[in-house]
């Protein structure tokens, strides 16, 4: 009679925790997301097709089953702002695409000449040298010989008070 009743208990214990599903928005399993925001969409979607239609079950007697209709509420709003998301990712893709943001292909030859030439005629344009400003206080600060140097080379640098 004992190892029935701990059966049975043991029976009910684990047709409760199966029959409860008790997942939290928080807790959805990141292992089943699914490569692209395609395949992940087309996941979400079939979940929340199933949850949709066990809302629907539920709502025949909804004083009752109050508590899991609002938890199944939360885990479609949930899985629709997983959706949105998505659809945000496919949209800005599809977005770069079309506007040339993103090159699938490499670069051949004469494009990379041709940005090659022009990177050098902007070089030459500034003539390569870039000033570099020093206050009076960090000049004082140097070394001498390279205070020196540096006030060889007005070109390349200056001097602010």
């Amino acid at each position: 009679m004992k190892r029935i009743s701990i059966a049975v208990f043991l029976v009910f214990i684990g047709y409760h925790s199966f029959a409860q599903e008790n997942i939290n928005p928080s807790d959805l399993p990141q292992v089943f997301e699914k490569d692209t925001p395609e395949a992940e969409i087309a996941r979400l979607s079939e979940r929340k097709e199933k949850l949709a239609y066990r809302l629907s079950l539920l709502s025949t007697d909804a004083v009752e089953n109050a508590t899991e209709i609002a938890r199944i509420q939360d885990l479609i709003a949930h899985i629709d702002r997983k959706i949105e998301s998505q659809q945000k990712v496919l949209k800005s893709v599809d977005y770069a695409e079309k506007n040339g943001l993103v090159k699938k292909d490499g670069m051949t030859a004469e494009q990379y000449e041709q940005i090659k030439l022009k990177h050098k005629q902007n070089s030459n344009s500034t003539n390569g040298q870039i000033k570099t400003t020093l206050t009076r206080y960090e000049l004082e600060k140097l070394p001498k010989d390279r205070q020196e140097k540096i006030l060889s080379m007005p070109e390349r640098y200056t001097i602010i008070d």
